[in-house]
């Protein structure tokens, strides 16, 4: 859960807000998914996190009636066994750009430091990639 940086919520809404290319990129290279919060009158980050510390302990050490176990002695129990490394490449940001091919037609650009790429509804195919040598 994120809040709504600017930087990353290119259109604030309560229910389906808009994010930037970029930071769902950031996100798909190291498997995870993006959820803004909703916008709340904000606390401070002392207090949030005091707050937020207390209700996890309680809340993962309870016992589930289902379970007869806890949240934590069930993520260590089945998630972590699970967990995959992080990405042996780190993520290489990328700048992200419209541009026109003709009349009718555009194509969307993505480019790094090394890389330039060209998207074709979306889609990078490698015939379509040029790196620098």
């Amino acid at each position: 859960m994120s809040d709504q940086l600017k930087s990353g919520v290119t259109v604030s809404c309560r229910y389906e807000p808009g994010m930037n290319t970029a930071y769902l990129d950031f996100a798909r290279h190291y498997g995870t998914a993006l959820v803004p919060a909703r916008p709340r009158k904000p606390f401070s980050l002392a207090e949030l996190n005091a707050h937020i510390r207390r209700r996890l302990d309680e809340m993962n050490d309870r016992p589930m009636r289902a379970y007869g176990k806890s949240r934590r002695q069930l993520v260590e129990e089945l998630d972590r066994p699970a967990l995959r490394p992080l990405p042996a490449v780190t993520y290489e940001y990328a700048q992200w750009k419209r541009a026109c091919v003709n009349i009718d037609c555009h194509v969307e650009l993505r480019y790094t430091e090394s890389t330039v790429e060209i998207l074709y509804e979306g889609l990078r195919t490698d015939c379509c990639m040029a790196r620098n040598g």
